[in-house]
C-alpha cells in the first residue's frame, strides 16, 4: 500500500476508497475500515459528496460486520442529514 501511495498521490482519495471497497468485499473489514477512514477525510476536503456518502456506507457496513453496531447505527443516522461530511465520520 505504501508503494501505491507514493505512485498515486494525485488520485489518493479515490485509490483509498477503491481499496476500502475491495478489502470489504474480501472480508478484510479492519483494513477496509482503516482505508475508508483515511479516504473519508481526504474526500471531504476536496468536496466529493457522492464519494463521501459511499465511504460512509462502507464504514457503516464495516462497523456492522465487526460487531460495532452502535457506531454503525450512529453513522447510518447522519448519512442523510450531513451530506457534506461536516460532522465527520460519527457526527460529532
Amino acid at each position: 500500500m505504501i508503494v501505491s501511495r507514493l505512485l498515486a498521490l494525485p488520485p489518493l482519495p479515490e485509490a483509498l476508497a477503491e481499496y476500502s471497497y475491495v478489502a470489504y468485499l474480501d472480508g478484510q473489514y479492519l483494513q477496509a475500515l482503516e482505508a475508508a477512514e483515511e479516504a473519508f477525510w481526504r474526500l471531504q476536503q476536496i468536496g466529493s459528496l457522492r464519494a463521501v456518502r459511499s465511504i460512509r456506507e462502507i464504514l457503516v457496513a464495516c462497523f456492522y460486520r465487526l460487531g460495532l453496531h452502535d457506531k454503525a447505527k450512529r453513522l447510518a443516522e447522519i448519512l442523510e442529514v450531513d451530506p457534506l461530511g461536516v460532522k465527520g465520520i460519527f457526527g460529532f
